[in-house]
């Protein structure tokens, strides 16, 4: 659960076993750092470190080649890495932005508005 000034900004999550401690960082960087609403952030293309190697999938921006020469393996993952979803609450607006991640099954749902008075 995501806070801002002592109230829930957005309960999110990222599964994805060795993944997920790397996932929630990155999202949350996502979310707060980039500003990007939690779709956006769900579907970017994820990097992760296993093995020894740098695992980039195949979307993601300026892939180097394997051979770039900064002493990093590159190699593209053949699964995908983990899944999440996330709700971000505007408690001034009154109103939820959801996000699903497609590289799982789910969906994002959520209502026109709230009483944010609460």
């Amino acid at each position: 659960m995501a806070m801002r000034a002592g109230r829930a900004l957005m309960p999110f999550g990222v599964m994805g076993g060795d993944y997920q401690p790397f996932g929630h960082c990155t999202s949350a960087d996502q979310y707060s750092r980039l500003a990007m609403d939690p779709q956006s952030a769900l579907d970017s293309a994820r990097v992760f470190y296993d093995d020894g190697a740098v695992e980039a999938e195949r979307e993601f921006p300026r892939v180097p080649s394997p051979d770039c020469g900064q002493g990093h393996r590159i190699v593209v993952p053949v699964e995908p890495h983990g899944g999440g979803q996330a709700i971000l609450i505007d408690w001034k607006a009154g109103t939820l932005t959801a996000g699903s991640d497609p590289r799982k099954d789910g969906c994002a749902l959520g209502c026109e508005s709230f009483d944010s008075a609460r």
